[in-house]
């Protein structure tokens, strides 16, 4: 039926042929030219055309998808870029606050380091700088982040130092301390310890006779021979009286962040006539 069908529309074609080439002035050349461009068209120009359309349009289509993958990529790095930008901002703050601590103790010589090594089997005990004896590290020389004391350089190698964490367990590791009353009042104690599982440090007070209220500022008091005066410590969380000693104990929240710094000043020395 299907080849019934075309061979009528093949006739019909080819008697309209016949009759616009009779009608027309060339009479039979004209028919035989427009069968022939009929053909041509058919078999060349228009196989031509539609195959150079199809191949446009795939280029185009090729040129999307490329565009498409691209962008998933870039979509699929999203999370990267903002821990990137994140990390970056970060970095940036401690800096400023390594600046500002600089700046508020303008009275020492002051030198930037590096945290290279902190080992999590050591982690609350001790850290180490990229700065050792050649760049004038020492034994006992005071390290702060950009809040406050952290501790003191211990061992000394030639390019590198540890430094031992206020947070270490060594119980020898006591700072003479006094409690900021009032603008001209203070009251002085010794950090004894550090309290891991309530993050404070336990400090004594030796004159029980002072109102000490929270967040009243804990600072070095510099009698201690190592640490200068006026370094803070923190900030008063808890009071707790004593009933059988002198005194009264007090737990004090640090002012530096002991978990999350990569870079500390060193204070090499005082300077001449401050």
């Amino acid at each position: 039926m299907q080849k019934i069908l075309i061979g009528v529309i093949i006739v019909l074609i080819l008697f309209g042929f016949l009759e616009k080439g009779i009608q027309s002035k060339g009479g039979m050349m004209d028919l035989g030219y427009d069968a022939i461009s009929m053909i041509r068209y058919g078999l060349f120009e228009k196989p031509a055309r539609s195959l150079q359309g199809w191949m446009g349009d795939y280029a185009d289509l090729w040129k999307v998808k490329e565009e498409n993958d691209n962008l998933h990529y870039q979509l699929s790095q999203q999370p990267l870029y903002e821990a990137q930008l994140m990390e970056a901002q970060r970095e940036i703050a401690e800096l400023k606050e390594q600046l500002q601590m600089k700046e508020a103790l303008n009275q020492y010589q002051m030198i930037a380091a590096t945290v290279i090594v902190r080992d999590a089997d050591s982690w609350d005990n001790q850290f180490t700088i990229d700065l050792g004896s050649d760049d004038g590290m020492k034994r006992d020389m005071i390290v702060l982040s950009g809040k406050g004391v952290v501790g003191k350089i211990g061992d000394v190698s030639k390019t590198t130092s540890k430094v031992k964490l206020l947070t270490s367990e060594d119980r020898q590791n006591n700072v003479a301390v006094k409690v900021s009353i009032s603008d001209s009042e203070s009251t002085e104690g010794i950090l004894q310890n550090y309290d891991p599982n309530r993050g404070v440090f336990v400090i004594h007070v030796f004159d029980g006779n002072h109102e000490i209220r929270e967040d009243m500022q804990v600072i070095t008091s510099g009698k201690g021979g190592v640490y200068p005066s006026g370094l803070l410590i923190g900030t008063v969380n808890t009071i707790e009286e004593l009933s059988n000693s002198i005194g009264k104990t007090i737990y004090v929240k640090p002012a530096a962040d002991f978990q999350n710094f990569d870079y500390v000043q060193v204070i090499q020395k005082v300077k001449e006539g401050s």
